[in-house]
């Protein structure tokens, strides 16, 4: 299908506070038509993933509010959220995190600096599920 065909575009949120970093994901994502939202801190995520009702979350653990691990936490406690696959991107190299986020039922753990086509193959095999 073409560039002008139409699509049902998965809705990825993207929990980042590394603006540089969210920029570039959400332009990649973008290329392969993902419809991008974003979310800055532990809050923001709960409440966009809950407003927006997304198909995909890649959500940062260090972040302001909380932390990623609060915010994995509160979105599989909901009923609107516990079902959303989530991939973990963080630049933090400790396994006893990797250990306790695995066991929160996350779909995938990335360690930055990774490749984010990595991540969009990885998007595109959890959605085609």
């Amino acid at each position: 299908m073409g560039q002008t065909g139409k699509m049902c575009m998965h809705k990825v949120l993207i929990v980042e506070d590394d603006l540089d970093f969210l920029q570039i994901l959400e332009r990649r994502l973008q290329e392969y038509n993902f419809e991008v939202m974003s979310a800055l801190d532990t809050f923001q995520a709960t409440q966009v993933a809950h407003d927006k009702r997304p198909d995909i979350i890649i959500l940062d653990l260090r972040l302001p509010g909380g932390g990623g691990v609060t915010a994995l936490k509160n979105l599989r406690l909901s009923a609107h959220t516990k079902d959303i696959p989530i991939i973990i991107s963080t630049a933090a190299q400790d396994k006893v995190l990797k250990e306790t986020i695995s066991q929160q039922g996350v779909s995938a753990y990335f360690e930055k600096p990774y490749e984010i086509q990595a991540l969009i193959e990885k998007i595109k095999d959890i959605l085609a599920e």
